[in-house]
């Protein structure tokens, strides 16, 4: 074919060899040329005498043009295209013709068509087939993936044969898709967006699977993983929607971390151990959750404290059976987990319940504060059993619960199994002798106990006819420093606690209802005179002795800081001791003596004219005595040291303006 070209100076690279010792030019644009050589010719001749240049194009099989003499305006030009960055190279020397149109430089040239030219068609539908190349790739690196797992795991082919049909259902969407639709900017977009996720989604899916049958998952999951779209996978809070069965919490954003604040709805047990794994993979910062209380009071606690502190202060937060469903998976995941206080809310039977799976796993656990739970027999039997296993708790309370015989009885493989206690607090529960022998069991081989709170009988019409029981666990128990035994209603039961508190060095002393006389009260009279150390001293609704007082006076009681006579019938004559013993306590901060009036001795015997009350008093309450004008006389001449007074209550008495 040959192609005309009038006055044109031709480019030195079609005159001198390049490195490679070829000569050649790339057109970048459509070539017109003619099989014809008189009309390439006639093209040449230059209307201002410049030279006349005809290339004589070879052409072969693969490399030549497309003929338009069919749809040309001049058909007699016999037209040959060719098509865009084609490549003309020299093939020999120049040489000068004389035709009838005059005389043409003759140019050799072999060409080289640009065989990659899209047609306009193909132009049109590149995105579209972009898109179906880019969809078979992530084909094949998806069968490669399963190909992995099929070998190394026990999904079937039948499982991951239904997987890859969701791919080739999208492959065959994309194919049927008009190309045009791939040229609308948001339409390629989320075809390649929807690509990749169902990728990423059908590998998701598939580990999930794998992982279901390697640790042995519910069935009922498996088939609702197996069932869910695979591109939902791509987003990791879908799995946490099909594990938990809510869509109620904000898995997205609990995935991502972006939270301040988890807010818990009402959720199971299962949903609140789905939540906590997520969270505790996925938190930043010192966010935390919400609870709505048994009150339905907001109530917010750090995430940190629950994941990572060896202390959990849940004290007083109404806290109730849902809000300790909702907490209690969180106790699984804190290894560090030693001391949980959980005093003076409203956990139940049921709270109890849902805290005791949890703490079945918490192998550091020392100290377990259940104090005002409303916790009865059902509830200490369900978390006896998992505590049972563990051996290190040295702290355990469980006061102001209704237990009753039955819930202290349930305690006993756990009291038996933790031997190293140190303090015991089972007080203002009503439990009778039955408990006490529960106890006894339970404690039977434990040494270490340094605090000791009961209350046998004290809410029970019984008396406790085998405190030696309880005095042998108080006489095995040497290093007791505080005791408080209430109910026991024996002379002679008090005898026996006497005795085995009789090598004890006691900082504390708490009793009530204990003795049936006036000689009963008196029995704990060697224990006072041996305890010159002994801080605090609580007497409730019991008869006081002057024994008694007397073996206090004689102690020295210098460091007797709490003194609480409440509810108590004195002896004739006691509190005239007790009066006279005041100048000895010099540390003394707290004196209560209130509803002394019952059948004994009135308050009038404290105020003596030679009552002088320590300078160390903060807290003094004569409170529901009868105190009379002249009383009160007495009694503010006697609190002429008083300086540090805070507090001063004198309610329910008889005392007019003078």
């Amino acid at each position: 074919v040959y192609r005309g070209l009038a006055g044109l100076k031709l480019p030195m690279q079609l005159w001198e060899s390049d490195q490679n010792g070829c000569k050649s030019v790339v057109e970048y644009g459509l070539m017109s040329t003619t099989t014809a050589r008189d009309v390439a010719t006639h093209y040449s001749l230059s209307r201002d005498g410049k030279r006349a240049t005809v290339f004589e194009i070879e052409v072969g099989q693969v490399d030549r043009g497309a003929n338009i003499q069919w749809c040309s305006q001049h058909p007699e030009e016999e037209e040959i295209v060719m098509p865009p960055l084609s490549n003309l190279e020299i093939t020999g020397p120049a040489r000068m013709e004389v035709t009838n149109h005059g005389t043409v430089m003759v140019v050799p040239m072999r060409v080289n068509v640009n065989l990659k030219s899209l047609t306009m068609d193909e132009l049109a539908a590149r995105r579209k087939n972009l898109h179906l190349a880019m969809m078979n790739t992530l084909m094949e690196e998806t069968r490669r993936h399963v190909r992995s797992l099929l070998a190394s795991s026990r999904l079937t082919k039948k499982t991951v044969g239904g997987v890859l049909d969701e791919f080739t259902a999208e492959m065959k969407k994309s194919a049927d898709q008009d190309h045009e639709w791939f040229n609308i900017d948001g339409n390629y977009r989320q075809a390649i967006n929807t690509a990749i996720d169902l990728k990423r989604g059908i590998e998701c899916k598939l580990d999930l699977l794998e992982g279901q049958h390697t640790l042995g998952g519910e069935e009922d999951f498996y088939e609702r993983v197996l069932g869910a779209p695979s591109i939902k996978f791509c987003d990791a809070g879908f799995t946490y929607v099909l594990r938990s069965g809510t869509t109620e919490m904000p898995w997205g954003a609990l995935v991502s971390g972006v939270l301040d604040q988890v807010k818990f709805p009402h959720l199971t047990r299962h949903q609140s151990e789905v939540v906590w794994d997520c969270i505790s993979k996925n938190r930043v910062g010192n966010n935390t959750v919400q609870f709505s209380n048994y009150d339905g009071v907001p109530t917010d606690i750090a995430i940190s404290m629950l994941l990572d502190s060896p202390t959990w202060d849940l004290s007083d937060k109404h806290i109730g059976p849902a809000v300790a469903e909702c907490i209690a998976p969180a106790l699984m995941l804190n290894n560090s987990l030693t001391d949980l206080q959980l005093g003076a809310n409203r956990l139940q039977n049921a709270g109890a319940t849902a805290l005791a799976a949890s703490l079945s796993v918490c192998s550091a656990l020392r100290t377990l504060n259940l104090f005002d739970n409303w916790i009865a027999a059902e509830g200490a039997t369900a978390l006896a059993e998992p505590m049972r296993l563990h051996t290190s708790l040295t702290s355990l309370v469980l006061t102001l619960n209704p237990l009753r015989d039955e819930g202290v009885e349930a305690l006993t493989p756990l009291l038996a199994s933790n031997t190293a206690l140190t303090c015991l607090e089972v007080f203002y529960v009503p439990f009778g002798r039955r408990g006490v022998q529960a106890l006894a069991e339970g404690l039977a081989c434990t040494t270490t106990l340094q605090k000791l709170e009961l209350s046998p009988g004290a809410f029970l019409e019984e008396e406790i006819s085998n405190t030696e029981e309880l005095a042998a666990v108080i006489a095995r128990n040497k290093d007791l420093k505080s005791v408080n035994v209430t109910g026991i209603k024996s002379d002679i039961g008090m005898s026996k606690l006497s005795l085995a508190l009789q090598d004890h060095s006691l900082v504390s002393w708490f009793g009530g209802f204990t003795v049936r006389s006036m000689d009963g009260a008196g029995r704990m009279a060697p224990v006072m005179l041996n305890n010159q150390a002994l801080r605090c001293m609580v007497l409730g609704w019991d008869l006081v002795s002057k024994r008694l007082l007397e073996a206090l006076q004689l102690s020295g009681c210098s460091m007797l800081s709490m003194l609480i006579l409440q509810g108590s019938r004195f002896e004739e004559g006691s509190l005239a001791i007790l009066a006279s013993t005041m100048r000895q306590c010099t540390n003394l901060t707290d004196l209560r003596i209130s509803s002394v009036d019952d059948g004994g001795e009135g308050i009038d015997g404290f105020l003596t004219s030679d009552l002088e009350l320590p300078g160390s008093i903060k807290k003094l309450c004569l409170g529901h005595n009868k105190l009379d004008c002249a009383g009160a006389r007495t009694l503010a001449e006697s609190m002429r040291l008083c300086s540090s007074i805070e507090t001063l209550t004198l309610h329910r008495n008889c005392i007019g303006a003078s």
